[in-house]
């Protein structure tokens, strides 16, 4: 059975963890709203799907590391 300090030590360290987490995700939004604004600017309908395929599939491979 686990003491009260090791439980206490794993609540703050998947604290911190939760933090990080939103501050990345924070980021990324960010990034993810300019470049699809970025996309929106395009006038070729062909070249702008390409352009948000390719936004995602950059924004997904990033997220997964």
């Amino acid at each position: 059975m686990e003491t009260n300090d090791s439980i206490l030590k794993q609540i703050k360290k998947y604290s911190a963890h939760i933090d990080r987490f939103r501050a990345r995700a924070n980021t990324h939004g960010i990034w993810l709203f300019i470049a699809t604004l970025g996309c929106w600017g395009v006038t070729e309908p062909s070249i702008r799907i390409l352009a948000f395929v390719m936004l995602f599939f950059i924004f997904f491979v990033s997220s997964t590391r």
